[in-house]
């Protein structure tokens, strides 16, 4: 599970229902997500393991092990900041959930960075504001030029009634 993936979420949690964590799965699994009760002692063994070929994952491994409380793995996609949002969202609805440490994209993020993560605007949403912002300025000056000739069009018929 960690080593196929690229970008992969630890989550903490207490005292969570199974109905609880099951919506949960079912609303990651529409993302093409997957989230795991792993138990912390193999979840250490297996990151130990990737540490030895892995410089991010030894990275990881010193900054995050020993693992303490229950843990939840989750795989992310390659678009991680939907799948994020919805965790985020998920979080604030359950007290009992929290994140704890994330590898996306080959950096670490602790649990506040993972939080932070989580409410910037997806990838195609920033995209979509930048090419806005390009438009929007040609957009405007169009405008301003053709406002004074509708202006003098206005007057003109006003005249000739």
């Amino acid at each position: 599970l960690i080593s196929s993936q690229e970008n992969i979420l630890l989550l903490g949690y207490e005292k969570i229902s199974h109905p609880t964590l099951e919506k949960l799965r079912c609303e990651l699994k529409k993302q093409t997500a997957v989230l795991r009760v792993v138990k912390n002692s193999l979840l250490e063994k297996a990151i130990k393991r990737l540490s030895e070929k892995n410089l991010n994952m030894r990275k990881f491994a010193k900054k995050f092990l020993p693992i303490k409380n229950s843990t939840a793995v989750v795989s992310l996609p390659k678009e991680y900041s939907i799948t994020l949002k919805t965790l985020s969202d998920f979080i604030k609805k359950e007290k009992n959930i929290s994140f704890k440490c994330a590898l996306i994209e080959n950096l670490i993020h602790d649990d506040k960075n993972t939080g932070l993560i989580a409410q910037l605007p997806s990838r195609v949403e920033l995209l979509g504001k930048i090419i806005g912002s390009f438009k929007s300025p040609t957009s405007r000056l169009v405008y301003a030029l053709k406002f004074n000739t509708n202006k003098v069009v206005y007057i003109l018929k006003q005249k000739a009634k």
